[in-house]
């Protein structure tokens, strides 16, 4: 899979396009299950102020609607494909 070594020796721009990748997605997929963490940690206590947080917050949660968002769903699924088309033509060419 992946393409690293190649006929002139060693690719090192893949090699580090790959690790970059790696690190990057890890970093981000660590930050957010940290940030997560510390507001579900914070909200989980009992005084008042907290309370009234998580109420706002449910209740801003729920007015969501999935139609409002709809258009840009429909952007982000469009984007993504013409990405992973992009990135097909590449390893095609």
């Amino acid at each position: 899979m992946l393409r690293i070594l190649t006929e002139h020796g060693v690719d090192l721009f893949f090699l580090w396009r790959w690790m970059l990748a790696v690190t990057g997605a890890v970093y981000t997929a660590t930050r957010a299950i940290q940030s997560l963490s510390r507001w579900l940690g914070g909200l989980d206590t009992t005084d008042r102020i907290n309370r009234i947080k998580q109420h706002y917050i449910v209740i801003h949660l729920l007015r969501i609607r999935l139609r409002d968002f709809w258009w840009e769903l429909c952007q982000i699924v469009l984007l993504a494909g013409v990405l992973m088309l992009v990135v097909r033509m590449h390893y095609y060419l």
